[in-house]
């Protein structure tokens, strides 16, 4: 049936039906949705933040106590939240489109496996302390 549509339809009125508020509010909702169930899990999310400060070779506790800034926060906010479980006393994520879908920051984090942040991250903070700020957000 989608192909049918998409057949019947020439790429004028596709662009017009994109470039609608309407469009863009499903199409924001339907993607964030499934980037919380995959690529921007909570626990994937805090192996990709591991292997940055990894390789930039930061030591323990590098971001406790400070302040994080995230440029192009998307549509879940799972980097901004791996900056918390690091210890950071302030986050402030941004974007130049409003993307972000709040409703679904709870499912990226409750998809993700817990063992695998903690083993992600306590190179760079206290195990137990990035236990007790997961169970926060849980």
């Amino acid at each position: 049936m989608k192909n049918l549509v998409k057949s019947l339809l020439d790429e004028r009125i596709k662009s017009v039906i994109r470039s609608s508020e309407l469009y863009q509010a499903l199409y924001n909702k339907m993607h964030s949705s499934k980037l919380a169930v995959a690529g921007k899990r909570l626990d994937i999310c805090a192996n990709e933040v591991a292997i940055y400060l990894l390789q930039s070779g930061k030591d323990k506790y590098v971001l406790r106590d400070k302040i994080c800034l995230e440029i192009g926060s998307g549509w879940l906010l799972t980097h901004s939240l791996v900056f918390y479980l690091l210890g950071a006393k302030k986050v402030y994520a941004t974007d130049v489109y409003p993307l972000l879908q709040p409703e679904n920051i709870f499912k990226a984090v409750c998809k993700s496996v817990d063992w695998s942040i903690l083993d992600s991250l306590s190179t760079f903070e206290d195990r137990e302390i990035i236990n007790l700020r997961l169970k926060k957000l849980l």
